[in-house]
């Protein structure tokens, strides 16, 4: 189109040209026109037009966009009559005829996109919500159905793992008589045909053996063609043990009521705990929570730890100074990550980490900014084992942890040092609540050589450990019989008073 070449001649019009206003315009005047001119002079209108024409189009609506940007606003639009005069004539616009007349024909009738079934991506959403609405109408095999075909689709989608643990953990609570079924209907098998009969006259008894003799013929020429290639894989090979670094760990159960001359001196040899553990040796940045590995046995077995009658009062570990607290409403300082079978992710305004029996512990842990000694404070729903905090955690294998088990009303204090795993304390109380979901507020510090642990304010235990005091902690949970759910709130850090 001829008239194109002077396309550029648009680019020397004012603003109020462009727009089709008077300089005395307002701004509700200014707006009206420019959505006038977009709607008219909008690419989409010219998906027939040549290449040359559309860029046209194009260069002219940004033309009409930076016109309008300058004229709405006050300031703009004054520094802008500074420097142009109102009394500015605008420029030929010879060159928008072409422009005009394909602006001012009716757009072109388009073909109708063909419609398309829901995406996987609705069908996962439509699953969650759903899974969603049985958990919270207490209908656990339906839940439970709609979430196993989720993680069919997307083992990774959301918190769908944490809510297929929190449902069957809840269906196996109200019916601990029945195993866990499947929601599906039973179909039942489709009806046998009869045999049909065999015409007169035709006898087929021996088709049987002539087919066995071909059979053999064939198996046994198969044979002799394949021998050659299978004499290098009948020879002897040497016996190759993998190295212990890469044994897959083992679920170790721990008793929590030991008899009274064995409990001091129990120290589990097992296979260590899979952790949540860091990439390198030397611990990542606060909060970050990493993939469990398997670790190498430990070498050698730490000396068991003594008791000692130095302790502080329950009211020493709650009411010292706040320095940190954190409700995760927020949900920043502590990492998201999903394996199979364990995760550690926020839920609402909770922190959850889920633990299976092949995982044993799963951590994830923090950094306080102090050189003081400091208790650990969280309230802690455990569906499951057992769970709790970390009030020194060094690495994946140097670390003291302090748990409770609301299921046998016990509580346990674990040592982690170079590997190997020490009962330090446990027993039961009364003062844990037992009750399906019950909150559990347990607080832990390690201070001057001394574990000291509380619960619900009330001191459960207190000892001695060489365990090293650093300024990182963190929370764990712990599967030992079956998956377990621990949910974490309201989490502080105090220094000790």
């Amino acid at each position: 189109m001829d008239g194109m070449d002077g396309m550029d001649d648009s680019q020397q019009q004012d603003y109020y040209s462009l727009l089709g206003v008077e300089p005395t315009a307002t701004l509700d005047q200014i707006r009206r026109a420019y959505r006038q001119q977009v709607a008219r002079y909008h690419p989409d209108r010219f998906v027939d037009a040549t290449a040359r024409e559309q860029i046209a189009a194009s260069r002219h609506v940004q033309r009409i966009n930076e016109a309008h940007r300058v004229l709405s606003n006050q300031r703009l639009r004054a520094a802008y009559n500074s420097t142009l005069g109102i009394d500015t004539p605008g420029a030929s616009t010879a060159a928008l005829d072409d422009l005009n007349r394909l602006a001012d024909a009716p757009p072109l009738r388009r073909k109708p996109h063909p419609t398309h079934p829901p995406t996987s991506a609705e069908y996962q959403a439509e699953l969650y919500q759903r899974a969603k609405a049985y958990l919270e109408a207490e209908q656990y095999p339906q839940a439970i159905a709609d979430l196993r075909q989720l993680q069919k689709l997307n083992p990774f989608y959301a918190d769908s793992t944490t809510l297929l643990l929190r449902a069957e953990s809840l269906h196996r609570q109200t019916t601990t008589d029945a195993p866990l079924t499947s929601t599906r209907p039973v179909v039942a098998p489709p009806r046998a045909r009869a045999p049909r009969r065999a015409r007169r006259g035709f006898n087929t008894a021996w088709i049987t053996p002539v087919f066995g003799v071909v059979l053999m013929c064939s198996l046994l020429g198969l044979l002799v063609y394949s021998l050659p290639q299978l004499l290098p894989l009948l020879a002897p090979r040497p016996v190759v043990q993998a190295p212990a670094t890469q044994q897959t760990p083992q679920a170790t159960l721990i008793p929590l009521n030991p008899a009274p001359d064995a409990a001091a001196d129990r120290v589990d040899d097992s296979e260590p705990d899979v952790p949540f553990e860091p990439p390198s040796a030397a611990p990542a940045a606060g909060g970050i929570a990493q993939l469990p590995e398997p670790t190498p046995e430990p070498t050698a077995t730490p000396p068991p730890p003594t008791p000692t009658e130095d302790a502080l009062s329950a009211a020493a570990l709650l009411n010292g100074p706040l320095l940190d607290s954190d409700d995760f409403a927020t949900q920043l300082g502590w990492s998201e990550a999903f394996g199979n079978g364990w995760s550690a992710a926020f839920a609402g305004e909770t922190y959850n980490i889920t633990a299976v029996p092949e995982t044993n512990l799963i951590w994830s842990y923090s950094t306080i900014n102090t050189s003081a000694p400091f208790v650990v404070l969280a309230d802690v729903v455990v569906n499951g084992d057992a769970g709790g905090v970390l009030p020194s955690f060094v690495d994946a294998q140097n670390y003291i942890a302090c748990l409770v088990a609301p299921a046998q009303a016990s509580f346990v204090i674990i040592q982690r040092e170079a590997g190997a795993r020490v009962v330090l304390a446990e027993g039961v109380s009364d003062v844990i609540r037992t009750a399906p979901a019950a909150i559990n507020r347990i607080a832990c510090t390690l201070a001057e050589g001394q574990v000291q642990m509380a619960v619900n304010n009330q001191l459960v235990a207190s000892l001695s450990s060489n365990a090293p005091r650093v300024a990182q902690y963190g929370l764990g949970a712990e599967a030992i019989t079956q998956a377990t759910e621990v949910i974490f709130d309201n989490l502080e850090i105090r220094t000790l008073e």
